[in-house]
């Protein structure tokens, strides 16, 4: 009976870990100027898709600097080329190194859950 309340106890602490996972992001390079913290991204096969669009508009084609937290796998887009861009942890702190400075209308995350056939989970 203990170990089925210990594996619970730490099943339950890695899903509210996964539910703290998110994604920084800057106006300026070296993660300066304007930032904002996404929403909160839990586990979800299909991944979260976060346009530039509402309270976060002013990040259309404005970013610079883009660091997701070490559990996420992130895609950002480019809307003008229809282009994307794997970005992982620790993210890039200069966007232009990758040609993605001031492109970004949208990013898609998933939680790398440790698969080791790199599948979305």
């Amino acid at each position: 009976m203990f170990s089925k309340s210990f594996a619970l106890l730490l099943a339950t602490f890695a899903a509210s870990a996964l539910a703290d996972s998110e994604v920084f992001y800057c106006t300026d390079i070296n993660y300066g100027g304007n930032c904002h913290h996404s929403p909160k991204i839990t586990a979800n096969p299909a991944g979260v898709c976060h346009n530039m669009k509402g309270d976060v508009a002013q990040f259309n084609d404005a970013i610079s600097s883009f660091g997701p937290d070490e559990d996420l796998l992130c895609t950002v887009f480019n809307l003008l080329t229809g282009g994307g861009t794997s970005v992982d942890y620790p993210g890039y702190a200069d966007l232009r190194t990758i040609g993605f400075n001031d492109v970004i209308s949208s990013y898609l995350c998933y939680v790398d859950t440790g698969n080791p056939t790199g599948e979305k989970l």
